[in-house]
C-alpha cells in the first residue's frame, strides 16, 4: 500500500527530484508492486519444490498417527 501511495502523494515540495518524475509515477509504482508480487510467488514456488524434493512437505501417515512430537523429538508435547 505504501509503495502505491508513494505515486499518489509524492510532492516536489518535499523532494525536488520528484518534480521530473511525477508524470507516470503512479503507474510505475503499480508495475513495481506487481513485479514484486510475481517475483515473490515464483521464488516461493521454487523454494517449495526444492524442499519437497529434499525432505518432503508432509510426514508419512505412520508418523502422523504416532504424533510428530514422539516420532521427531522422542517426547510427548502434551501429557496433561
Amino acid at each position: 500500500m505504501g509503495a502505491i501511495l508513494t505515486g499518489v502523494f509524492a510532492d516536489e515540495k518535499a523532494n525536488s527530484i520528484v518534480a521530473g518524475l511525477k508524470e507516470g509515477l503512479l503507474m510505475n509504482q503499480l508495475k513495481a508492486v506487481a513485479l514484486t508480487i510475481l517475483w515473490s510467488v515464483a521464488a516461493t514456488l521454487v523454494i517449495t519444490i526444492i524442499v519437497k524434493l529434499l525432505v518432503g512437505l508432509r510426514p508419512t501417515e505412520e508418523v502422523e498417527q504416532i504424533g510428530l512430537d514422539l516420532s521427531e523429538h522422542g517426547e510427548a508435547g502434551y501429557e496433561h
